[in-house]
C-alpha cells in the first residue's frame, strides 16, 4: 500500500514557511533599538543597596560529602553577619554541621 499524496501539499508547506519566515522577520524588528526620536532623563535619587550578606542554611538529610562541606562553608561566611538587631548569629547555622563537644568549642575567628 502506498500513501496518497494530496494535491497541492508542497504548496501549502511552502505558504506555512513563509508566513512563519514573515511572522519571525515581524517579530525580530520589534526588538530593534531605536535610531530616533526624543531622549528621556534617567531616574534620579537612585538608592544605593545596602552590603550584600550571604544567607546560611544548616545541614540537610543524605546530603553527600561535597554538599556537607560546602553548605559548611556557606554557613561559615553567612556567620559573620548581623541579624536585624545588629547581632551576630554566632555561626549558629556552620555549628549545626559540627557533632559533639566541637559545636560548643569551636572558635571561627581563631587560627
Amino acid at each position: 500500500m502506498t500513501a496518497r499524496r494530496t494535491p497541492g501539499a508542497p504548496w501549502a508547506r511552502a505558504r506555512a514557511a513563509l508566513l512563519a519566515a514573515v511572522v519571525v522577520a515581524a517579530l525580530a524588528a520589534c526588538v530593534a533599538v531605536p535610531q530616533t526620536g526624543p531622549v528621556g532623563a534617567g531616574v534620579e535619587g537612585v538608592n544605593e543597596p545596602g552590603a550584600v550578606m550571604p544567607l546560611g542554611e544548616g545541614p540537610v538529610p543524605d546530603a553527600s560529602p561535597q554538599d556537607i562541606v560546602q553548605g559548611f562553608l556557606s554557613a561559615s561566611a553567612a556567620g559573620f553577619n548581623r541579624d536585624a538587631t545588629g547581632v551576630t548569629n554566632n555561626f549558629r547555622d556552620a555549628r549545626e554541621f559540627l557533632s559533639g563537644a566541637v559545636q560548643s568549642s569551636w572558635k571561627p575567628r581563631c587560627r
